[in-house]
């Protein structure tokens, strides 16, 4: 188990900012009194550990030096493994959040459209994602920040609701255990040390507990207009655009499963969007992005 987050760091020890909501999340990893990991697949074993912190950490809290809070869902529903892309990485950086002050759901959306990019031979980028996506603050009723998501400007990827509850009293801490899984989340960088000497140092690339410094900035800071894409970037966007309105319609059906009609007795249909939930689970994604346009997909 990870010890408790060292309380003489007042910045690290303030959650006057974070929300009832996350502060009340109770580890939920105990069968009797007594904790236990959960088998739970995050990534290769031998570059990645899970650790339970204890029953009085929350996922806010502050944990030892290359320790990352995550949630369980994030892998177990979302089909997410370590390590983090170089894309993931510069959104968390950006954003200068810690991956588990996104919601799990937010992790699928990360994940499609790498894929969606992946098939397609787009450059993934952040100035894309953030082209179609925005980020939305998690504010309680008492101005208390608690986990941030995704949401689209327009709907290209059908919206994700997970039926996980209560996900941010599941969660535990990643460790890399290899140099590789180090890299992945460290970076060297230079700093003067005296007049003559500079010393190395390795640092997160993004912060590993929660931030409040995401928070410095209003939302507007983290969206980026078409207009003031690249070239390049404004060609991917027509390009994604391009590719979900040449799927077929699909066929609007009840929760019973029968055909919805219009007034006039015929079927009413709606522009079919991308698949998240299919492609994060699937074994064979980019098979899945080749057939999607066959597809046939129902709507409740």
């Amino acid at each position: 188990m990870a010890h408790s987050p060292n309380d003489d760091n007042g910045a690290a020890s303030d959650h006057s900012w974070v929300g009832k909501e996350t502060l009340k999340a109770v580890l939920l990893f105990s069968i009797n009194g007594v904790l236990r990991i959960p088998r739970c697949l995050i990534g290769r074993r031998e570059d990645w550990e899970i650790i339970l912190p204890t029953t009085s950490d929350r996922i806010c809290s502050r944990f030892p030096a290359n320790y990352i809070p995550m949630y369980e869902d994030v892998f177990r529903e979302m089909g997410f493994r370590l390590p983090f892309s170089s894309f993931q990485v510069s959104v968390f950086e950006w954003l200068e959040l810690c991956p588990s002050q996104l919601t799990p759901n937010s992790f699928a959306y990360l994940n499609t459209f790498e894929l969606v990019c992946s098939f397609l031979r787009l450059p993934t980028t952040r100035e894309l994602f953030f082209a179609i996506f925005t980020i939305q603050r998690g504010l309680d009723k008492d101005g208390g920040f608690n986990c941030m998501s995704f949401r689209q400007r327009q709907v290209l990827f059908e919206v994700f609701n997970s039926e996980t509850t209560k996900f941010q009293a599941r969660f535990f801490l990643v460790r890399p255990r290899t140099k590789v899984a180090l890299s992945s989340v460290l970076k060297v960088m230079e700093r003067p040390h005296d007049d003559v000497r500079v010393v190395s140092a390795r640092v997160p690339r993004f912060p590993f507990y929660w931030s409040k410094d995401h928070f410095k900035h209003g939302p507007k800071m983290f969206r980026h207009n078409y207009v003031g894409l690249s070239e390049r970037n404004k060609t991917s966007f027509t390009r994604i655009l391009e590719f979900v309105r040449s799927f077929s319609r699909a066929e609007v059906v009840s929760e019973d499963g029968n055909p919805v009609l219009d007034s006039r007795g015929n079927r009413v249909t709606k522009p079919r969007v991308i698949d998240i939930r299919s492609l994060v689970l699937f074994s064979d994604p980019m098979v899945l992005l080749g057939m999607f346009n066959s597809l046939i997909l129902s709507f409740a």
